[in-house]
């Protein structure tokens, strides 16, 4: 009888340690996942296309945003259907707009303000 007892707790312990352990596994990685590099940016008054700027989302909230020589640390949210939001932690900027189809299409503000920048980002 303590056999069956000890094996039994042992074998609880097992399946309570596998759960735990796939409880605590990561999520299903967002299709953002990927780098994007810089295509072009359009404001009111220009437009640029040969900026060395680049965006790598992990897929799963967070990633970097390579500007100016440095590397932004960044937080997004995906929602389904292509929207996504992008807070640089460093600047403070709050980029919104889509990730569909390996592109990501955002802005820096409320897209009906003249003075916003709209950007496209192509998936490498």
């Amino acid at each position: 009888m303590k056999r069956i007892s000890k094996c039994l707790l042992v074998t609880l312990a097992a399946l309570l340690l596998c759960l735990s352990v796939a409880g605590c596994s990561s999520s299903k990685a967002d299709p953002c996942g990927g780098e994007y590099l810089f295509v072009w940016e359009h404001i009111s008054v220009m437009e640029r296309t040969n900026l060395d700027y680049k965006f790598i989302l992990d897929g799963h909230g967070k990633g970097e945003y390579h500007h100016k020589g440095s590397v932004h640390k960044i937080k997004y949210e995906y929602q389904t259907g292509g929207d996504i939001k992008i807070h640089d932690t460093i600047t403070g900027i709050d980029y919104n707009g889509t990730c569909i189809n390996g592109e990501l299409h955002i802005y820096d503000g409320n897209p009906e303000n003249p003075a916003v920048s709209e950007f496209l980002y192509r998936a490498k």
